[in-house]
């Protein structure tokens, strides 16, 4: 049954979505497992010696003995032309995300029993031509054909658009909380699809792991009191899975009051009980930081345009960002469905073959009048539409350029300048009896 396949990559998971052909017509996307009854993978990725790269649960069983060949947080290096330098040789970025997207696309031809028809990956809202030229080039060089590239706030809208309908010239709001990631972005539907208008990103905006590392805190905390001892922690090869567990607690709680977290002990392993009220008062600073910021790109559009804000992402999921998201910003609030997966969902949409047109993520044209002149920088957003925005009458007083990557930081041993011999406090060795009578001679 011929199907579109849409993928959400991200720094901390990814996830994915098919939409099928049925009677001419497409059905509504659904999500897709891809281990076992798992639609989440972690977004770890693994390079042997021999240049495969893994996914999955491999990725993360090998990564565990030979963390030195596992990756991380890779989209945020897609477009620095500095590879990165593994034990196997020089990766660029882009070529490991490919390789991600590829062994996602094996996935679904296994599941469905063929490859799809066509295939959406979405990408960071900030990103502008350049990063996304790079990385449709590296997905075709991976053997995904000509894949859809579009941001990952509308590939929210279109979930919902799909689901609720949405008018040309609907205006909506975003609110995009993740894991590693945290934005609001303005997006207006266009005939070929949602339009960014503008957007924000938090800056070190990665809630969903700002959160983890605050109940890690708190569960070895309450681990070293119960024992008794404070320092003990296991070694920090555990961490990982200290953070895993509290990934699985912090989902758990968002239907269930309460939840364990194991906690590796240098004694032995220890169950730390966390209710869902010291989990939000731990998120609580760490949301309501997220939504202020989202309130602040929202804020500039007129009444008359404002539509609904569409609270998405991993974190989204808590039951605290559902409370506290209406009464900060001032838009209607919807969560469309599991949070989640709407990205994903929304990116099957836009795979679909025969649409009118593809969400444009190489914005050129006019602008809306929503927007205009220098980008919302009010609060801690930075940067505001889609690559450019157009004051009315089409000017490009409102353009921005892209900044590079941001590489890993570097640390250089400044080098101390060599002594001078007028300070050297040793004596000089003597010239040998041989050296002294040759100078008398030459004397």
């Amino acid at each position: 049954m011929p199907y579109a396949l849409g993928m959400d990559i991200g720094n901390s998971s990814a996830r994915a979505a098919v939409s099928r052909l049925r009677g001419g017509a497409w059905a509504a996307p659904e999500p897709l497992s891809l281990e076992g009854t798992d639609e989440t993978v972690e977004s770890t990725l693994f390079v042997t010696g021999d240049g495969t790269v893994l996914a999955g649960s491999r990725a993360r069983s090998h990564a565990s003995a030979e963390p030195a060949r596992s990756v991380r947080d890779v989209l945020d290096r897609v477009g620095d032309p500095v590879p990165l330098l593994l034990p196997s040789g020089p990766w660029p970025a882009a070529g490991l995300v490919a390789s991600f997207a590829a062994w996602i696309a094996e996935r679904a031809t296994e599941r469905e029993g063929e490859p799809p028809e066509r295939i959406a990956v979405t990408h960071p809202s900030s990103w502008g031509p350049y990063r996304c030229r790079v990385l449709r080039e590296a997905l075709h060089g991976a053997g995904l054909g000509d894949t859809l590239l579009l941001p990952g706030v509308a590939a929210v809208a279109e979930a919902y658009g799909a689901r609720e309908g949405a008018a040309a010239g609907a205006t909506l709001g975003v609110c995009l909380l993740g894991g590693a990631r945290a934005c609001a972005a303005v997006v207006r539907r266009e005939r070929s699809g949602f339009d960014v208008l503008a957007y924000g990103t938090v800056p070190d905006g990665r809630p969903g792991r700002r959160i983890d590392d605050l109940l890690a805190d708190h569960a070895l905390a309450r681990a070293g009191s119960a024992t008794g001892n404070a320092n003990g922690a296991a070694p920090a090869g555990a961490m990982d899975r200290l953070r895993a567990g509290c990934r699985q607690a912090k989902e758990d709680l968002a239907t269930e009051q309460h939840a364990e977290v194991p906690v590796p002990m240098r004694g032995g392993l220890e169950r730390v009980s966390v209710s869902r009220a010291e989990l939000d008062r731990l998120a609580r600073p760490v949301v309501a930081t997220a939504l202020r910021a989202a309130r602040d790109v929202l804020a500039p559009v007129p009444d008359e345009h404002r539509g609904t804000v569409l609270l998405a992402g991993g974190t989204a999921r808590m039951p605290l960002a559902v409370e506290l998201a209406p009464a900060t910003l001032t838009w209607p609030v919807v969560t469309p469905g599991d949070p989640a997966r709407a990205a994903a969902l929304g990116a099957a949409v836009a795979a679909r073959p025969g649409r009118a047109g593809e969400p444009d993520s190489e914005p050129d044209g006019e602008r809306a009048e929503l927007v205009t002149g220098s980008p919302p920088a009010a609060g801690p957003f930075g940067q505001a539409g889609n690559g450019r925005i157009a004051a009315p009458g089409g000017s490009d007083e409102g353009e921005w350029r892209e900044s590079p990557p941001p590489r890993p930081p570097v640390s250089i041993t400044p080098l101390e300048p060599p002594r001078s011999r007028r300070r050297m406090s040793l004596p000089l060795p003597r010239p040998k009896r041989w050296q002294r009578e040759r100078e008398e001679e030459r004397a």
